[in-house]
């Protein structure tokens, strides 16, 4: 196994990794123990990582500024509609019909929610 697992979104990581981010950043971020299994057989003693830091970094000539509404790359087209419909979703985005995904992405699909009436 890594020292460094990404697990759901999440980090799984090792005793070795923990010490080593205990001693550069003590006290700061979470660490729970995990036992890690494979085909009903113990392999591992990790711990799952909850980082309890956000670095919010900015370069000026390397990224986008945040605008107005937070977003650090806003489109110029506008911000993409949707709208839930009876029948079906309708997705309405800036991309061109005679796009490849075009034909592989649905517009529309059968609603998974009940609807009312």
């Amino acid at each position: 196994m890594l020292d460094v697992n990404n697990v759901y979104g999440s980090f799984m990581v090792t005793k070795v990794f923990k010490d080593i981010l205990e001693e550069l950043e003590p006290g700061v971020h979470q660490f729970f123990p995990m036992a890690v299994y494979w085909a009903g057989e113990k392999i591992a003693d990790n711990f799952w990582l909850n980082l309890c830091t956000r670095l919010d970094e900015y370069h000026p000539e390397l990224t986008y500024p945040r605008n107005e509404r937070g977003f650090k790359n806003p489109s110029k087209a506008g911000p993409i509609r949707s709208s839930f419909q009876r029948r079906r979703l309708v997705v309405t985005t800036r991309r061109s019909t005679n796009s490849p995904m075009a034909t592989r992405f649905p517009t529309h699909m059968p609603s998974a929610f009940k609807q009312p009436g």
